[in-house]
């Protein structure tokens, strides 16, 4: 058999891979980032109770209902990268599934903005967002530890890295 034919095991594979392909796309066209952006927005406000400022951004649910409300307040102690971060957060996650948003903020908020806080750093603006401070950013993902003492796992890091990597995808 040459190289260009394909057997029937190989044949069932590739139309199975086609399958899957088509309906990725298909999945992809029906959820597309445009129809899940309408109705996204940014609010701030002050809590009821305490007075304190509050920064939620908003997705609207299919088929109606009250909105999913993700709770990005940790970004006012921030502001010089507050918009940059909540509008960033709304656009490039319209498309994400509402569990997927909840973990991605606190994953931020437990990543990116606890080391800046640890650096210091609340008064960064976008331009100190560099390769320098990425560097660094990595070594204190290295260093820090869970409750137990244990170091983060690799995964944990690769996910921290990950999700501020998405969100400023599309700056």
């Amino acid at each position: 058999m040459s190289k260009l034919q394909a057997g029937p095991d190989q044949q069932k594979n590739l139309a199975s891979a086609l399958s899957v392909a088509r309906q990725f796309i298909n999945t992809r066209a029906k959820r597309s980032r445009t129809t899940n952006l309408i109705g996204t927005r940014c609010e701030r406000n002050l809590h009821p109770l305490e007075g304190a400022p509050t920064l939620y951004v908003l997705f609207p649910k299919a088929g109606g209902g009250q909105p999913q409300r993700i709770d990005l307040s940790f970004l006012l102690g921030f502001p010089n990268l507050e918009a940059l971060f909540s509008e960033s957060f709304r656009i490039n996650f319209a498309a994400l599934d509402h569990k997927t948003r909840i973990e991605y903020a606190g994953v931020l908020k437990r990543g990116l903005f606890r080391y800046l806080h640890a650096r210091n750093l609340e008064e960064a603006t976008p331009e100190d967002l560099n390769a320098e401070l990425f560097d660094d950013f990595l070594l204190y993902l290295r260093r820090e530890t869970k409750s137990d003492g244990k170091q983060l796992s690799t995964q944990t890091t690769r996910l921290r890295l990950t999700v501020i990597r998405s969100v400023l995808a599309g700056l």
